[in-house]
């Protein structure tokens, strides 16, 4: 895991639902995706993360965020994005998960 700092602040995000202990980073993204991805996120209390995606070879190919928190939705402007195969990468320090996105045009 990269070490990174994050200052705490909220992207247009929603709280967790009230006693909802959430011990690992979560990502869900609606597959396929077309001009917008909405993509899902929910991580451990007090965490922040960072977003990343990479193509088929490996090389990231964008940040999305680097100082996501809590629980929330981002969009994916997949407008300069070419069709194909892209994995979407969330980190903090309690892990990582890793789902492949299909991009279409």
């Amino acid at each position: 895991v990269d070490n990174f700092l994050c200052e705490p602040y909220h992207v247009g995000v929603a709280e967790p639902a009230p006693g909802a202990e959430i011990r690992s980073p979560k990502l869900e993204i609606r597959n396929p995706a077309a001009r917008t991805a909405a993509v899902a996120y929910s991580l451990p209390a007090g965490q922040c993360a960072r977003l990343d995606v990479f193509d088929v070879n490996g090389r990231r190919t964008q940040t999305l965020s680097d100082r996501l928190t809590g629980s929330g939705r981002l969009a994916w402007d997949l407008a300069k994005v070419e069709a194909g195969t892209y994995f979407c990468r969330l980190v903090s320090v309690s892990g990582s998960t890793t789902p492949k996105v299909g991009v279409t045009k």
